[in-house]
């Protein structure tokens, strides 16, 4: 006999396999797929200009994370984009870094401190000034390491 669980949406208690599990958040069974899927209706029936892509969806998550993280809009970050003809500033090169198959986009550099933007990296060269905390001493003593392995 399969375990039955409770929905958190609609109270009713159905078999496990009527539920998504969340990975990632670590949580309890949250709403069944029935749940789910009438959700999505009602939001598409609300927000009909919105389409409900892929696509559309991380761009739009992406603005948003844009607005909220740095204070731009997805506008100034193109600009920016457009202006560093989409390459790091610091190592010249084009974004490499792949999730699910799709190359990232340049992150927006900033001072931790000011929250002043800076300009576009490449994940790995933003990742370096991070791990480095922007630590300019750090950054000497490791040219000054490389050079004399001669690995420079």
């Amino acid at each position: 006999m399969s375990k039955k669980i409770k929905c958190k949406a609609c109270f009713e208690k159905k078999d496990a396999s009527c539920f998504y599990f969340d990975l990632e958040s670590k949580s309890s069974w949250n709403r069944c797929q029935t749940c789910i899927t009438e959700n999505k209706k009602v939001i598409i029936k609300k927000y009909p200009k919105r389409q409900q892509t892929k696509e559309n969806n991380y761009k739009y998550m992406i603005a948003k994370h844009m607005e909220k993280t740095y204070g731009i809009t997805i506008d100034i970050y193109n600009s920016m984009v457009e202006k560093q003809n989409g390459k790091c500033v610091i190592c010249n090169g084009n974004e490499v870094y792949k999730s699910k198959g799709k190359v990232h986009n340049l992150s927006v550099d900033h001072c931790h401190k000011t929250g002043k933007i800076r300009e576009l990296l490449c994940r790995a060269c933003n990742q370096v000034l991070g791990i480095f905390k922007e630590n300019i001493e750090r950054f000497e003593n490791a040219i000054i390491y490389l050079k004399k392995h001669n690995l420079y």
